[in-house]
Order: structure tokens, then C-alpha cells, then sequence
């Protein structure tokens, strides 16, 4: 059946995952030209963030992750201040994980002192209560548009999962990434690394105060961040792609 695989991850995340699935796939026959390794491939994730060599050759299209607006909402409901924004989320469902509850008074406690104004959130069907009493420049919400907040960002602590990595990238802000679970967020948090946009900080969040106080200071991270959003940026916009769509049907 004809078909073209949607990227929601790094393309060397596919190989990763048909390894580690190799025997299952063998029993069920194992791609081969013509399997998952070799459809047409789209993705919003530029190429210099995601390199291909060494990987089965396929088509690959690549379309432009839309960007936070050129003019965006303010954020009304918070007090005027002239500090920046840390926003802070590790996805939707963290939060309602018991493993990981505790991260989240662990990551107020270590940016209590931080001379900054700090966004963090749960996901919507988590209280905000579970993170316990927080200073006047933290603010913990369920939820809070991302494209409205990254304009005001300094920096973007998260969790490595494609979305909140995308749209951080999109903006060009730098990242302190603390992946946690799924196989991309390893994935996303190297490259981030890799591309000078951002570091990774292990869960036990002992290096975030530290990586706080360098990464949006520090001219070589944002430029890498910059540099990453113009090429996002220049890339076509996602109607080109339908094509490929109408090919894959042919």
C-alpha cells in the first residue's frame, strides 16, 4: 500500500527504533526497499539538525515549522517587568506520572533565586496545586499557548519531546534540555546540543541553576538558535508538500 511517513521525531530515530524492534519486524518480515526505511519522507526538522548519513537512502522533503507570530499577544496577565521569560514545560503527561512529580518542586526550588521570570506548565489535567507554594516570579499554570510565550523567552527548559523542541527552535530560543522517557527525547536533546543551541541536564535537575545562568547568556548558544530559526524559516512552506502526497497515491 502506498504511503508517506509524517516525521514527528529525528530520522535517525526510525532507525533507532526498527533496531531495537529488529526481531519483532523479522517475524513479521523485515522492511525491506520498498518498507518503512524507504517511503517518502516529510519533516519540519531542518537538515543541518538532522543529519541522513549513514542512513537508508529515501526521499526526503523537509517543510518549514511555522514560527511564533511577528506580532505577538502580550502576556496582560502578568505584572511588567523588564526580566526575561525562562519558560519552563515538560509536556502534557509527565506531570501525572508519579515518577516525575517530584521533578517539578525540584525545578521551582532551583529557580527560586534566579533573577528571572519563570513560566511553568503541568498540562491541563494536572492541578497546579501538586507543585506546592512557589516565589512571586514563578507562575504554574496547566496550560499557556507556546507561541504565545517563546517570543518573551530567554530560554526554554524542556523535556526533549518534538513539539516543545520545534517551536523553541522555530523562535530561536536556546533550550536546557531534561529528556526523560520516550526514545526521541534523547534523540532531540543531543542534536539540541549538538547544534550549540542549547545543553542536557539529567533529570535530577543538579546542573540546571548552573546552565541557567550560561545558556541564554552565552552569545554562542543563541546565535546557534538563531541560526537554526532562519533556517527553519527558509525552508517551504508545508502546501508544498502536498505533492508528495498526491504522488505517493500514483
Amino acid at each position: 500500500m502506498p504511503q508517506v511517513e509524517i516525521a514527528a521525531a529525528l530520522a535517525e530515530t526510525d532507525v533507532a527504533a526498527c533496531a531495537l524492534l529488529g526481531d519483532a519486524l523479522a517475524r513479521l518480515g523485515s522492511p525491506d526497499d520498498d518498507g518503512l526505511l524507504a517511503t517518502p519522507l516529510l519533516t519540519a526538522v531542518p537538515e543541518s539538525l538532522d543529519p541522513t548519513d549513514g542512513l537508508p537512502d529515501r526521499p526526503i522533503h523537509r517543510f518549514r515549522y511555522e514560527p511564533p507570530p511577528a506580532t505577538p499577544r502580550g502576556l496582560s496577565e502578568w505584572p511588567d517587568s523588564d526580566g526575561p521569560i525562562v519558560y519552563a514545560s515538560f509536556g502534557t503527561v509527565a506531570a501525572a506520572l508519579p515518577p516525575f512529580r517530584g521533578m517539578y518542586r525540584a525545578l521551582v526550588e532551583a529557580l527560586a533565586d534566579q533573577p528571572v521570570r519563570v513560566l511553568i506548565t503541568l498540562g491541563e489535567s494536572v492541578d497546579p496545586a501538586l507543585v506546592g507554594p512557589t516565589p512571586d516570579h514563578i507562575r504554574v499554570e496547566p496550560f499557556w499557548p507556546q507561541q504565545d510565550v517563546m517570543p518573551h523567552a530567554g530560554a526554554v527548559i524542556g523535556h526533549g519531546g518534538f513539539g516543545t523542541t520545534m517551536t523553541a527552535l522555530a523562535a530561536g530560543v536556546p533550550q536546557i534540555v531534561v529528556p526523560l522517557f520516550a526514545l526521541d527525547q534523547f534523540y532531540n536533546a543531543r542534536a539540541v546540543e549538538r547544534s550549540g543551541a542549547g545543553a542536557v541536564v539529567d533529570p535530577e535537575l543538579t546542573a540546571l541553576s548552573e546552565n541557567l545562568s550560561r545558556v541564554p547568556r552565552d552569545e554562542s548558544h543563541r546565535l546557534a538558535a538563531r541560526r537554526l530559526a532562519d533556517e527553519i524559516a527558509d525552508l517551504p512552506p508545508i502546501e508544498e508538500s502536498v505533492a508528495v502526497l498526491a504522488g505517493a497515491r500514483s
